[in-house]
């Protein structure tokens, strides 16, 4: 049974691109990873690793023997892979073959792309960048294609451009004359009522006089008497004598008889 299950091709996922493969096939068509006997796949319904040849999806248990054997009877002359790479394929063609429209990089404005500056912010274009529409690079604004995905940008013409840009409505006159309502004329305003009030005369109020106490006014103090400095008294003194000795007088010598 082993035998049997290895001699048939199973279909896996590749790892990297995530294209449906063979077992058997030593590299994958789309990405070009070399498939070797430690190579892991995809499980095609988890995304489960798996090893080469394995017969069952150790993370949900699928069956790949039963999987395969239903594939190769259903898609004989059908290849899922080939009508897939198909739809990409066109898909870019027509991203590639955009009308080229690119937004300003100061205020968002529509434009072309090859003016000196942008009609409304004045913002200079000869050295801005935007995104690519197709891979999201940063390309010159001037660019007429991309050089990391080659989608080339086609020019919008002018008719079309002024098609887009809706016109701003000019101020519509009428030519018939306006006939004006007669307007009501209206009553002159009545006088109002004057209520004259006589003037209120105040009577002169008596002032009283109170007597107020004779306050006691304190002796003025005295101002304090400056003490005199201590006078030093200067001592004189005394000179002192100085005796001198006498010097010892020499005693006369004897004389030998």
């Amino acid at each position: 049974m082993m035998d049997a299950a290895e001699s048939r091709d199973i279909f896996l996922s590749c790892f990297k691109c995530g294209r449906i493969v063979r077992s058997s096939d030593a590299e994958c068509p789309r990405c070009g990873l070399q498939f070797g006997p430690g190579t892991l796949f995809e499980c095609p319904f988890c995304s489960g690793l798996i090893w080469r040849n394995a017969a069952k999806c150790s993370s949900c248990g699928i069956d790949l023997t039963e999987f395969s054997e239903s594939v190769v009877k259903t898609s004989s002359n059908f290849d899922m892979d080939n009508f897939v790479d198909g739809i990409i394929n066109n898909e870019l063609e027509q991203l590639k073959s955009t009308i080229r429209r690119v937004a300003c990089p100061g205020c968002g404005l529509m434009i072309r792309g090859d003016e000196d500056k942008c009609p409304r912010c004045d913002l200079p274009l000869e050295e801005a960048k935007v995104d690519c529409p197709v891979c999201g690079e940063k390309i010159s604004i001037s660019a007429k294609s991309c050089g990391s995905c080659q989608a080339v940008f086609e020019e919008l013409p002018e008719e079309q451009l002024s098609a887009e840009e809706p016109p701003i409505p000019e101020p519509v006159v009428s030519e018939a004359p306006v006939h004006e309502e007669p307007r009501a004329v209206e009553p002159p305003p009545r006088a109002a009522h004057v209520v004259f009030k006589k003037p209120m005369v105040r009577k002169p109020v008596a002032k009283v006089s109170v007597a107020r106490k004779p306050v006691a006014r304190r002796p003025a103090a005295k101002p304090a008497a400056k003490k005199k400095a201590p006078v030093k008294k200067r001592t004189l003194k005394k000179s002192k004598t100085v005796r001198k000795k006498p010097s010892p007088v020499a005693k006369p010598k004897k004389r030998k008889r």
